[in-house]
């Protein structure tokens, strides 16, 4: 204790400290010991009137019997039974007749003064004493009632009794004693375990801090440093100490911020010269991303016009009557055609990808329909020797929602790779429900027998332009970029794909797919054409600037004998609409990329002539495009256009576009064609 005092006396943020909280303690200890002692009064006051009023209730039979009986001994043995109690000091009795008959009287300035028997007859001014001592005098009233055998009662007299604040004040008093004595011992332990804690936790660590904070200086070596002595502190407290040396820190700080800034100004000059270096080379990189983007959409245009005038006219030829050699070069012909076709489709949706401008679109469709289909497709394909069938699991839904046309790519990229590598044995597609942490899962396998492959290659399978070896594009052909866009599809699908693999033995793809399922819809039917059907008495408009689609498209509309009338661009459209007023053109196919006027523009520019017209009639506008991507598709319909059709047109799919909107009619033999 001698060493905390020390440090106490020589604290001067201690001694505040310690002075503000016991005065506030005492200030509060004040206030509750008064409310206490207030309500210590009350509670004797009450405590004093209940022990009166059980007296009365105890004695007053007797004063009723004696008062009625007029027997004085009686009166005076039970005046006497209440004066035995110590906290009455008096009581008179009176009459019915007001005749006072007294036994003992109050204290007479603070002392007992005088008890007078009922014999006595000296007086004593009692109504005198209780005026003069009112503001200490207590004095009860009760009146006695007789009830006689019969069970009347009758008023016989009135018992008065006195006691005296005093009473209660002295016990008041005591308890007060014994709480100030309490107040003490506690008032000082806490002194002691605040005076404790101050020390241990704030005054010696603001101590320290103040010295080291005084010691403080940025140009100062260790040396230096260690001979600074606190000197200057003597007579102020930690807080003050610590405020001059957060002031000669900020002064120091402040130059060092002065010298900063100029570091930063230059730093910032800097940045900005390498800034305007970067955002030149950004807009460079950005101008070489527009070329590149305009290139790719440029030859793809390009390509794909040819291509598709070839795969369209090797269509209607095959329609035609022809040998088996020449059915079999045609068909070699048509095969090569969609290579080049797939190829070409690779390499834009790696682009579209890699710039981040591949949209998904999720629809309801029928599951097993799209599996028939591609089941449907390959079957034309398989080599002799190689066997292939899809296996279905039975708690696979009907319908569900996704990307119908990003599903077909991603599996028919799975299974041109597994037949491509696959020259005898088998080829399967399997498909199963799953559920992963409550979450419905489509799995998709696709196993082959074929080269399979080793660990290395299968870690280098889903990078871009990258195959199996170097010799594998030689021998199988192939730009190695099928497996990198479905691993890119599925990310955007929230899907993930993976391959198991060994050499000699085979490969199997599978990649799992989330889903919402569907109530069944009604599905439509597309399968087993014939010839047997006509597009008969709708007037029909075609405008397409390249003249071999334009062969491609007569070829297949002259197999169903539907006349058409053929511009060359857009605005030559427009102006073949407004000619056909008064007997509008049903049905316009319009091309997308034409001259003078794209197919958008001028289908805007039909329909704003239909709104004018007093004909009211809106012809059906179909765009015809080269590539069905996301982006036309929606610029296609919101420029005014019903529905769309991919190039090259085959017989399936115009029967189709003519099956979904009920368009097909019977031939009749007998009716013109026009």
């Amino acid at each position: 204790m001698l060493g905390f005092d020390f440090h106490y006396s020589t604290s001067p943020l201690a001694r505040k400290l310690m002075r503000a909280v016991l005065s506030i303690y005492l200030l509060i200890a004040f206030a509750v010991t008064a409310g206490q002692m207030f309500m210590e009064y009350r509670s004797e006051e009450q405590r004093l009137i209940a022990q009166v009023n059980h007296l009365m209730f105890t004695f007053s039979p007797n004063f009723s019997q004696a008062l009625w009986d007029l027997n004085e001994i009686q009166l005076r043995g039970t005046m006497r039974g209440v004066m035995g109690n110590h906290e009455v000091l008096g009581i008179r009795l009176i009459d019915i007749d007001d005749n006072s008959t007294e036994m003992g009287l109050l204290m007479h300035e603070g002392e007992l003064y005088y008890r007078k028997t009922v014999d006595d007859k000296a007086s004593f001014d009692v109504d005198n004493f209780i005026h003069r001592h009112s503001s200490s005098v207590l004095q009860f009233h009760f009146d006695i009632d007789y009830t006689s055998p019969r069970g009347s009662t009758e008023r016989v007299g009135r018992v008065e009794i006195f006691s005296s604040r005093r009473i209660i004040f002295d016990k008041v008093f005591y308890t007060l004693i014994i709480t100030l004595f309490s107040a003490c011992i506690k008032t000082l332990s806490l002194w002691l375990i605040f005076s404790l804690i101050l020390k241990k936790t704030v005054s010696l660590p603001l101590n320290k801090i103040s010295v080291l904070m005084q010691k403080f200086s940025p140009y100062l070596d260790e040396d230096e440093k260690s001979t600074i002595k606190n000197e200057d502190s003597a007579g102020e407290n930690e807080l003050s100490v610590l405020e001059k040396s957060y002031s000669h820190m900020a002064e120091q700080v402040t130059e060092q911020r002065q010298q900063l800034l100029q570091h930063q100004q230059q730093l910032e000059e800097a940045v900005s010269e390498r800034t305007q270096e970067l955002h030149q080379a950004n807009e460079k990189l950005l101008k070489a991303s527009e070329t590149q983007g305009r290139f790719f959409a440029s030859i793809s245009h390009e390509i794909r016009t040819p291509i598709n005038a070839v795969i369209g006219i090797v269509d209607v030829l095959d329609a035609g009557e022809l040998s088996d050699e020449q059915r079999h070069q045609l068909a070699l012909v048509q095969s090569s055609g969609q290579l080049l076709q797939g190829i070409i489709n690779d390499v834009l949706d790696y682009s579209k990808i890699a710039a981040g401008k591949m949209q998904i679109e999720l629809i309801a469709f029928e599951l097993p329909k799209v599996i028939v289909e591609i089941e449907n497709l390959f079957q034309q394909k398989v080599l002799p020797g190689v066997s292939f069938f899809t296996e279905i699991d039975d708690n696979t839904p009907t319908f569900i929602i996704s990307d119908p046309l990003r599903l077909r790519q991603i599996l028919i990229n799975l299974l041109s790779n597994a037949f491509k590598f696959t020259q005898q044995g088998r080829v399967v597609l399997s498909v199963q429900a799953l559920t992963d942490n409550a979450k419905p899962l489509l799995q998709f396998s696709v196993s082959d027998s074929g080269i399979g492959l080793t660990q290395e290659q299968q870690g280098k399978v889903f990078q871009a332009f990258s195959q199996a070896e170097s010799h594998t594009s030689r021998q199988y052909g192939g730009t190695g970029l099928g497996l990198t866009i479905c691993k890119q599809l599925l990310k955007l699908l929230q899907g993930d794909i993976s391959v198991s693999s060994e050499p000699g033995i085979g490969t199997t793809f599978s990649f799992r797919l989330p889903y919402k399922s569907v109530q069944e819809q009604q599905s439509l039917s597309h399968e087993n054409y014939s010839h047997d059907f006509v597009f008969q008495q709708l007037q029909v408009l075609v405008a397409e600037d390249n003249m071999t689609n334009i062969a491609v498209i007569k070829g297949l509309f002259k197999l169903y004998h539907i006349h058409a009338d053929y511009v060359l661009d857009g605005q030559a459209a427009v102006d073949k609409v407004k000619e056909q007023e008064t007997t509008p053109f049903n049905l316009i196919f319009m091309d997308c990329e034409m001259p003078v006027l794209d197919g958008f523009s001028a289908t805007q520019k039909i329909r704003d002539h239909e709104r004018n017209s007093p004909a009211n009639i809106s012809s059906f506008i179909v765009a015809l495009t080269s590539h069905a991507s996301h982006e036309k598709i929606e610029k296609a319909l919101s420029s005014g256009m019903n529905d769309y059709l991919e190039k090259p047109l085959t017989r399936k799919s115009l029967l189709d576009f003519f099956d979904k909107h009920k368009l097909l009619l019977p031939i009749n033999k007998g009716s013109s064609n026009r």
